[in-house]
């Protein structure tokens, strides 16, 4: 497992190992990448160039929702729980989730279920036959996130086939406020502007 490489970076390189898989390749000539995200990550629905970014030479499926947890229910949003990682994962087929899958997952969850929650979805995953995951690590701005962390650290030690982005040291010192378009997606005092957080992510992911 390599630590802490950039998020674009590892989806680059993994684009390109994905084809040799010989599954989780979509029916154009781009491999699938899926990534999976709660309201943070659902910035991305409303940067377009950050998307268009980090899906470059990928056929990017985004599995983003508010108040997504990885593998118990759901905090409601607007009425509506949606399901967590694990059942997503559990419904969709290797050609749907493809080769690589970016778990982006981790605000809305309890620190304490984090340490068996991470390993049932790594092994849903792996039992899919994806290749390559990508998990990313949060922003660090109270206790619960920094232990989610280490527990994301140890934890992928377990598995050649996950990988860390670490959006915590790539944001380290940013002091800009994010305000998200989408009304009560996040507090506006988390990650930094969109366009600068999905930036350094994309750079952090990118095809691999």
């Amino acid at each position: 497992m390599r630590r802490g490489l950039p998020i674009a970076l590892l989806l680059l390189a993994l684009a390109g190992l994905a084809p040799a898989a010989g599954g989780g390749k979509a029916s154009g000539s781009n491999p699938r990448a899926t990534v999976f995200g709660d309201s943070i990550a659902g910035a991305l629905d409303y940067v377009p160039e950050a998307r268009e970014f980090l899906g470059e030479g990928l056929d990017l499926r985004l599995e983003l929702a508010p108040c997504r947890r990885l593998v118990p229910l759901s905090c409601p949003y607007m009425g509506v729980r949606p399901p967590s990682v694990l059942d997503v994962v559990a419904a969709s087929s290797l050609l749907q989730l493809g080769n690589i899958v970016v778990v982006d997952v981790g605000y809305n969850d309890p620190a304490n279920n984090y340490d068996t929650d991470m390993p049932r979805v790594v092994e849903a995953l792996l039992g899919r036959g994806v290749g390559h995951i990508v998990w990313v690590t949060l922003r660090e701005r109270n206790d619960d996130y920094r232990a989610i962390n280490e527990i994301i650290r140890v934890q992928a030690r377990r598995w050649p086939q996950v990988q860390i982005a670490d959006w915590e040291a790539a944001s380290r010192g940013a002091t800009a406020r994010w305000t998200p378009t989408a009304p009560g997606a996040a507090p506006a005092s988390w990650p930094p502007p969109t366009t600068t957080w999905r930036g350094r992510c994309a750079t952090s992911t990118r095809p691999l």
